[in-house]
């Protein structure tokens, strides 16, 4: 079950004292939630949505702090934080993942390829170094394509990536 951490302030994540007390109010309810879910069979996926949620560091400490095995995280590459290091942060979560969405807003007509997401880099990240096999979902959240659409350019990207 996907999970969405939200509620924080613009300015939790850059600050420091905002920061902390965010986490330590969050963590009671995400592993009531965890150990509810546990007790049913159930994996919980917690979604880099922005913000807190986005930044590796906090999520590796969020997992940690409530240790259920049942509880993961769900990179998102379109949710990622503006500017990060899609190897890096990719390779960061990977220990904690359970399940990868790759998402796009943007396609070069020609090529095929994201304009904003490097699907080539996720997918050697995701795959290739850390052997993920599991599914990965696929998500578009642009303008120009219906939703059909768009996830469906996503998809055919990534079978051109995986046949290669």
């Amino acid at each position: 079950m996907r999970i969405q951490w939200i509620g924080h302030a613009r300015t939790t994540l850059r600050v420091k004292k905002e920061l902390q007390p965010y986490v330590e109010r969050s963590i009671p309810a995400i592993k009531q939630v965890a150990e509810y879910a546990e007790d049913q069979g159930i994996t919980i996926l917690l979604e880099t949505l922005g913000g807190p949620a986005s930044d590796p560091d906090t999520l590796k400490q969020v997992v940690q702090t409530i240790g259920q095995d049942n509880l993961k995280i769900m990179p998102n590459t379109g949710n990622f934080l503006r500017g990060a290091d899609i190897e890096k942060t990719l390779t960061a979560l990977a220990p904690i993942a359970g399940l990868y969405t790759l998402s796009s807003r943007d396609f070069d007509e020609l090529t095929g390829r994201s304009l904003d997401i490097d699907f080539e880099k996720a997918i050697q990240v995701i795959h290739d170094q850390q052997g993920y096999t599991g599914y990965i979902g696929l998500e578009y959240t642009g303008t120009y394509y219906t939703e059909f659409e768009g996830v469906h350019r996503v998809k055919e990207r990534l079978h051109q990536l995986m046949l290669s």
